[in-house]
């Protein structure tokens, strides 16, 4: 069981959220005016949002901003990239600025 994310997927929660990680945190959402990292990002806030896959390690995140497409992410323990299919199945593909209601449905939202 993993209670907490190791030290490439910590890397990668700065580099994307622009803070640090908080040790044992296993998900979360909050509002960062630093998204990747870098302060000349401009229309902020963004909302990170983020869970720790405890079965599996996996590090799977959202950068979310009203104005544009979402960007989700997805590492194992070593920092590879996720699957596509793996990281949608925390964070759902939806259409840019399509509201809630007009979303494609996924398998899970099906079940």
């Amino acid at each position: 069981m993993y209670i907490t994310l190791s030290e490439i997927q910590k890397e990668k929660y700065c580099q994307i959220s622009g803070h640090k990680y908080n040790e044992g945190e296993v998900k979360g959402s909050f509002t960062t005016k630093i998204p990747f990292n870098d302060p000349g990002w401009t229309h902020s806030p963004w909302t990170f949002s983020f869970v720790l896959q405890s079965d599996t390690g996996y590090f799977i995140c959202e950068l979310s901003h009203p104005l544009t497409s979402n960007r989700v992410y997805g590492f194992d323990r070593q920092g590879f990239d996720l699957p596509a299919e793996v990281i949608h199945s925390v964070f759902p593909l939806r259409e840019f600025n399509a509201p809630p209601a007009e979303r494609p449905q996924t398998g899970a939202e099906l079940a």
